[in-house]
Order: C-alpha cells, then structure tokens, then sequence
C-alpha cells in the first residue's frame, strides 16, 4: 500500500456513457484514494448529474468532489482539480478509460523509494468504442522505447504516455504550472517535457495497468490538435535551444521532421477519404510549420500542390499505375504504411 495520500482526477465533457464505468474501476481498486475530484467541463448531456448521485450515495468508500467549469477543454479541468487537491499524488483518469484494479498500488509504490521521482506511468491496452480489446500492451507493440532517460529520447518520438495510465507528484506538477490550457492535442508530452528538463526523475512499468479507449470522436482526430501541434512546436523552439557546439540540433533534427512526417500522414489520409476540406485545413497546418523551419524551392514546391488536395490524389493516382522502375523517390508519409518504396 502506498504511503503517500492519492487523488483522482477526472476530467468530464460529455460523458455521461461511459463515466459509471470508470468511476466503477476507481472503487475497485487495491489501493483506496483519498479522493476523487471530477471536475465537470461545461457537460450538456447530464454527465455531471450521474457523478453528484455518486457522490451523494457515497457507495464508493471514498469522497467525490465535483467542480463546474464552462467549456474550456482537459487541460484547464485537470489544472482546476489539482489546484485543490489534498493528495501528495495526482492519478489522472480520463472519463472513457478504465483502470486494472492494481494501477493505483503499482504506480504509486516507485514514489516511497525516490524522493526525485516526479512521475510514474505504464503500458497500457487499446479498447474501442464499445470496450472492446483492440491491442493489448500498446507502447509494448508499438516498439516505443522506455523508460524514456534523454531529451533527444523526449523529443524524437511521440511519448504515447497517456494521462490515464499516469500517477504525478503533486509537488512537481505544480512547480512546472501543470498542463498548458491553450495546448488541446501534445499537451501530455509537452508537460511531461517540463518535468523531465525540470529535473524530475520517471519510473516505467511496462505491464499495463489502464484500458485507453479510442473512438472517432478522440482529440487527436479534431483539428484543434493539429493546431496545438503548432503552438507544441513553437514552445520546443523556446524552451529547448541548439546546442552548435554539442551538435545538438533539437529542433532541426528531432522535433520538426517528427511533426511535419505527422502530419503529411494525416494530410495523405484526409485525401485517401476524399476528405478535401480538412485536407485543405491540414495543408495550412503544415504551411504554418513550414514557416519554423524553411526547407528550401523543393518544399515550396510540395506544399503548393499540397494546397490543391484534388489535384494531389490525382497526381498520386498516376505514381501509383506507374511501373516500379519508373516511379521517382517521394516522401515516404505519402505512401500507405509509411514506407518509401524502391524502384524495380
């Protein structure tokens, strides 16, 4: 059992479907919390009402604060509820995941032996809309390499360390000004970033311990997380400085090919459903980008016919009939799977 105080926080817009059965994960749990603070993020669907009659029942064995906010995204709520939180730790559950019943004693045991850790987190599995297993041990298949002990480590990849499968100190959290509220896509990453150059240390427990639900409606399939993409890219420029003499060039070398290969996937997906209006949104997201770090005629080049997406499926229908041996090498996030293809 750990011997530090623990609170939940639940973020909820919306979310009256799936809210009864996370809170259900949470009182099944090993290791009872002190408390759990929903805080309700402008609900118009009832959801706040299905966790006051939680609270109110008190059948929980434990105490539920909930707290009102008009609408103003994840990020605002989870800073709202651990401004007043009492727990030395902060676990954080998102209103349509669920947890193992040992997530809360497994992540919150590493903290009793190191006074410098400032987080814990696992794997964890995929399910679908419907709870369903879609994968299980996500970081595990996706061959993402943790625990992370670098910044080139911080930067080079997506973290996919999920604020539900996260147990943070309460202390480090709020020394660092918690998540960005302006961030609504990379704002897991960008806070995790914070902390590590903070001088925080992390423990990794590769078993997963948290059910992450995916559905149609997730952040990351808004635009409003492509654009946050941009505004991650522009604090990375600020916060994390060349370095000429070390040959440490983050940005150059690390960050912006990882965004920009990002997002060119998403562009060629947007144009694969004939999707044409987002592909339009996505190609001034990559405009945007472009702005950061210039890439010479070739780039502008690509990204104006990337502002035609019609004309781009056309010109990608034709590269695809031609002969192996006659295809010239492109990008290889245009491609399906990712994968530059060599000539036959």
């Amino acid at each position: 059992m750990s011997e530090f105080l623990v609170s939940v926080v639940i973020p909820i817009y919306n979310g009256a479907s799936t809210i009864r059965d996370t809170l259900q994960t949470v009182a099944s749990q090993t290791l009872v919390p002190a408390e759990v603070i929903v805080v309700d993020d402008g609900s118009v669907d009832g959801s706040a009402d299905i966790v006051e009659s939680f609270a109110a029942d008190n059948a929980l064995g434990f105490p539920i604060k909930v707290m009102h906010q008009e609408n103003a995204g994840q990020s605002a709520a989870r800073n709202a509820a651990a401004a007043v939180a009492s727990g030395e730790l902060l676990a954080f559950l998102d209103q349509d995941d669920q947890w193992y019943r040992t997530h809360l004693a497994e992540l919150c045991a590493p903290f009793a032996d190191n006074e410098e850790l400032g987080w814990s987190y696992s794997d964890f599995d995929e399910i679908d809309h419907a709870g369903r297993m879609v994968t299980r041990g996500y970081i595990t298949v996706s061959k993402v390499e943790h625990p992370l002990r670098t910044l080139g480590d911080m930067l080079r990849q997506n973290l996919m360390i999920i604020p539900s499968a996260t147990v943070i100190r309460a202390t480090a959290f709020r020394g660092v000004g918690g998540y960005d509220a302006l961030l609504r896509g990379y704002e897991d990453d960008d806070l995790l970033i914070r902390l590590f150059q903070a001088g925080w240390d992390s423990a990794y427990l590769p078993a997963p311990l948290t059910r992450f639900r995916v559905h149609s409606l997730s952040s990351s399939k808004r635009l409003t997380f492509q654009e946050s993409r941009v505004r991650f890219l522009d604090k990375l420029i600020e916060s994390v400085p060349n370095q000429p003499r070390l040959n440490r060039f983050y940005i150059r070398d690390l960050v912006f090919p990882r965004l920009w290969r990002t997002t060119l996937i998403e562009y060629r997906v947007a144009v694969s459903v004939q999707d044409y209006e987002r592909a339009l949104a996505v190609a001034g997201i990559l405009i945007e980008m472009s702005q950061r770090s210039p890439g010479g005629r070739k780039r502008e080049l690509e990204l104006a016919l990337l502002a035609r997406p019609e004309a781009f499926r056309r010109a990608l229908g034709i590269y695809e009939a031609l002969p192996g041996r006659l295809r010239p090498e492109i990008n290889a996030a245009f491609l399906p799977g990712g994968r530059r293809r060599r000539r036959r």
